[in-house]
């Protein structure tokens, strides 16, 4: 094998044996830039070229190339690096009778680091050329989308594309949209997925770990895609926010946390924030000369809206203090079989040697700044320059903006299709954050305490800029009263230029800019805001 290509990890067709008639992937992973790389499939003496080909350049990067429908028989593929051979891969094609079972699904085997990187590359394929304008009203309408879905009816009982019912129905909020994505692509390759009932936990102690509920759970339902939508069911049922703030040192967790490097905050990573939001990272886009680098995630809100958004600290939350339980990055604990037990690999198991993505304490009591500090580098490698970071900050609150406008349409739609119906107001200020049902799918504290953050990481950020200048590439000739000045008045200038518009509730099309919605922000603190809590929910209940 040339030397550019001992990182490569391993060559999957997927599905590992396709049925005659059944179109299949190749593909491969590695830790650098695979180019030059050509896969041909080999059937006696025919040589078969791919009908089209997909590559990622992050990591694990990757390449698939998709080959037709073939009939039953062995084959080979192989893969070549210009002119050399410098992998052989035997399959075969034909019908595989599966074993009956009384289970959700059969495991064929365990995670393994080439599973792992696989996972993390079908979530990149799934969402690729994706952006932040990007939204879905379902997780099943992308993995429906036969160009994206790298495992698209990969099973043949047309799941992902056959007559309703039996198709895959995926509707999560954003506590369960990183077990859906989990659950589903174990499914497809006959892997172990679990996960764990647990309490809430509360301020100064940890959500709790109880029941371990896995796909070996017994099912009366005989339709494998009836069982497996009936099981997503019940996971929504068993997971909500606590369960990704489960404590960091805890082994009977679904998650483990990483460390903050760029080999570990892979796609299919997952964020959980103090405050019940729940992302996963589907992409990392370089920075170049010209553009700040991106860090995109895709989160599910509970009116059942996917979308994609970037990080920053306005979607972003990330605090240690005076929080329930521990926030940060985490990876799924990986499921493996030993003596026909599903067991979890535990914190000391999943260490560099492991081929896993290390266990990692590091975001432990990791002080907010620190945090920032050490994504900033990440995204962006070379420090940007003042105006251009304030002008990508814009962009960001002018997203999510937008993306606020779109769920106020979700609640108005609703209520104009249930004309007087009641939604029951919480009972204590904590559960107007962290209550469930309609109030949750369609109430704003939460959405609005998000962009209240953001505008205050704008606003403080020509003092920031002139407090560092060293970090921004600002002359060290300007005083910092220069610097501020400069900073506020390209805010100004962009903040006016960026508008949404929304219906009023006369039916109006009212239209704003960012210069008019940011002098209407209320400086809301922590006590302000549980006060309003407290005397918001006086009203037990109130019209849809």
């Amino acid at each position: 094998m040339p030397e550019d290509y001992r990182s490569l990890s391993g060559v999957l067709v997927v599905p590992e044996n396709p049925r005659p008639g059944q179109p299949f992937w190749v593909v491969g992973m590695g830790q650098r830039a695979l180019s030059g790389i050509s896969t041909r499939v080999l059937h006696e003496n025919d040589t078969l070229l791919p009908m089209r080909s997909r590559h990622g350049n992050g990591l694990p990067f990757w390449w698939a190339d998709c080959y037709d429908s073939l009939p039953a028989g062995v084959y080979s593929t192989v893969l070549f690096v210009g002119d050399s051979l410098v992998l052989q891969h035997h399959f075969e094609i034909g019908q595989i009778h599966e074993p009956t079972t009384t289970q959700i699904w059969r495991t064929r085997t365990s995670w393994t680091p080439l599973y792992e990187q696989f996972y993390s590359v079908w979530v990149n394929a799934l969402f690729d050329h994706s952006s932040e304008d990007s939204s879905w009203t379902s997780l099943h309408a992308l993995t429906q989308n036969v160009q994206q879905n790298l495992l698209f009816n990969s099973l043949g009982f047309s799941e992902d594309g056959g007559p309703k019912p039996l198709q895959v129905v995926m509707e999560p909020d954003c506590a369960d949209n990183p077990f859906f994505l989990r659950a589903y692509f174990a499914w497809k390759m006959g892997l172990p997925f679990g996960y764990h009932l647990s309490d809430r936990g509360y301020q100064g102690k940890a959500p709790q770990t109880g029941q371990w509920i896995t796909n070996e759970s017994l099912s009366t339902r005989t339709n494998p895609v009836a069982r497996f939508n009936a099981f997503l069911r019940l996971a929504m049922d068993g997971v909500h926010s606590g369960t990704a703030r489960t404590a960091l040192n805890n082994n009977n967790t679904d998650y483990y946390p990483v460390a903050l490097n760029r080999e570990s905050l892979r796609p299919g990573t997952a964020f959980a924030d103090p405050y019940g939001h729940t992302f996963v990272i589907i992409a990392w886009k370089p920075q170049s000369e010209k553009l700040p680098g991106r860090l995109l995630a895709v989160d599910a809100q509970p009116d059942g809206t996917i979308a994609v958004k970037r990080f920053w600290e306005g979607n972003f939350f990330f605090n240690t203090h005076e929080v329930v339980g521990e926030p940060g990055f985490k990876a799924f604990r990986p499921v493996v079989v030993k003596n026909k037990q599903l067991l979890l690999l535990t914190n000391n198991q999943l260490t560099d040697s492991s081929g896993f993505v290390p266990f990692s304490l590091v975001q432990q009591k990791m002080e907010r700044d620190s945090f920032y500090d050490r994504m900033d580098q990440l995204i962006n490698p070379q420090p940007l320059q003042a105006n251009d970071l304030l002008i990508y900050l814009i962009e960001a609150l002018h997203e999510q903006l937008r993306v606020r406008v779109k769920s106020v349409a979700n609640g108005e739609a609703y209520k104009n299709a249930h004309q007087g119906s009641i939604i029951p107001m919480p009972g204590n200020a904590r559960e107007v954050f962290q209550t469930g049902g309609l109030w949750e799918d369609f109430s704003t504290p939460n959405r609005d305490l998000r962009l209240l953050i953001a505008k205050d990481a704008i606003e403080a950020f020509p003092q920031k800029a002139a407090a560092h200048p060293e970090r921004y590439h600002l002359s060290a000739n300007l005083t910092q009263k220069e610097i501020r000045q400069q900073l506020k008045n390209l805010m100004l200038k962009e903040t006016s230029s960026r508008s949404i518009a929304y219906c009023n509730s006369n039916g109006d099309t009212i239209t704003l800019n960012l210069h008019e919605i940011l002098r209407r922000k209320v400086s809301l603190r922590w006590p302000i805001i549980q006060t309003i809590a407290l005397s918001f929910v006086g009203a037990r209940q109130t019209t849809a």
